[in-house]
């Protein structure tokens, strides 16, 4: 816990030297490794790893949510300013509907940016919750892509969607002082980088590198209003 691609992982944070504030997206995603004795013509090894998402019971996480959230330390003090959920989360599952839960976080990888007002957090699909019924796993020197399970989750447009695992890229803008959400629009594709921002012509704009996962490669670029 909280898996080697869990944490805050390499997209690391954003500090805010004017509060001495440091946000950080961060995530919980468990990982089983075992071993296996691989193929012959294709290792030499006696044996190498097998790794597999680990999930409870219902093929909900086995942990307590929030599954990824966006954490706001003071560094003066060592503590936690605020803490707020990064997406839904399983909320659609159908042993929780109708209870009416609060954002549980979807497993995601968050990406921040910090300005003078707003903290921007990019995120992806989610990648934490199990694809399919059956183990999804992922075979080292086996498969070059990690293997979904069947969930169709690299194509925003398909019935995916409609599946309580499927998560919608998005990119939020949260209030940096409290951690209230502001705003958020739907991304077109996957994003796995960091936002930046710049200003041309009196005119601020907000790229999010966006694709992979069987979509295309771009940036996408929001001219914000004002």
């Amino acid at each position: 816990m909280p898996g080697f691609e869990g944490g805050a992982s390499w997209p690391g944070g954003a500090f805010d030297p004017d509060t001495g504030k440091l946000y950080v997206p961060s995530f919980t995603a468990p990982i089983l490794i075992t071993l296996r004795r691989p193929d012959p013509n294709r290792s030499s090894f006696d044996f190498v790893a097998r790794v597999s998402g680990f999930h409870g019971p219902f093929d909900l996480p086995i942990s307590k949510p929030p599954w990824s959230r966006v954490t706001a330390y003071e560094l003066s003090r060592g503590d936690i300013a605020w803490q707020v959920p990064l997406g839904e989360g399983p909320r659609r599952h159908p042993k929780l509907a109708g209870l009416d839960l609060p954002l549980l976080g979807s497993g995601v990888r968050g990406h921040a940016l910090v300005t003078k007002t707003l903290l921007i957090v990019s995120s992806g699909h989610s990648r934490s919750f199990r694809a399919q019924e059956g183990k999804a796993e992922r075979e080292w020197n086996e498969q070059p892509e990690e293997v979904t399970g069947g969930l169709a989750w690299t194509n925003p447009k398909s019935a995916a969607r409609e599946d309580w695992r499927y998560t919608v890229p998005a990119l939020r803008a949260f209030d940096k002082a409290t951690g209230d959400l502001v705003a958020e629009v739907e991304l077109p594709a996957h994003s796995d980088g960091s936002p930046v921002t710049y200003l041309h012509r009196g005119v601020q704009y907000l790229v999010v590198s966006i694709g992979g996962r069987g979509e295309p490669f771009e940036l996408i670029a929001y001219r914000l209003p004002g």
